[in-house]
């Protein structure tokens, strides 16, 4: 299995494998329980990489698509973002479709979560940060 670029295999298709031994380094502690060895280290480092990603991402876009990514965090429609922002709503639209794009997300939920792990967060009941007004 492949997942976010890394390769996972139990080895549960391999007969030569004896059943125990299946999940790799899976072991016992000390204490009796099981360990998952180098497992949390490497979710640790995976969870690093995902997040400076979505950071360099984020850097990416210009200081507009910035506050329109507030916008779509706010939950506000693309008409009051351009009314916060002083712009048009065909404008919006447009920087819109340039986040979605910059920050590599396939869906609005997509990119709530991505802005979410970043910290950006609705605040301030849907009033766009630097925004004038």
């Amino acid at each position: 299995m492949n997942v976010a670029g890394i390769s996972f295999s139990a080895g549960l298709d391999d007969p030569s494998r004896p059943a125990a031994n299946a999940l790799g380094s899976v072991g016992t502690s000390r204490g009796g329980r099981a360990s998952s060895g180098s497992g949390r280290g490497r979710a640790a480092l995976a969870e690093r990489q995902e997040r400076t990603e979505l950071q360099k991402r984020y850097a990416s876009l210009t200081p507009r698509e910035r506050d329109v990514l507030a916008g779509i965090v706010a939950g506000l429609l693309n008409k009051q973002i351009a009314g916060e922002l002083g712009t048009t709503e065909a404008t919006v639209k447009e920087q819109r479709g340039h986040v979605m794009t910059r920050m590599q997300a396939g869906s609005v939920a997509e990119l709530v979560r991505f802005a979410s792990r970043l910290g950006i967060t609705p605040a301030g009941g849907g009033r766009i940060p630097g925004a004038e007004g």
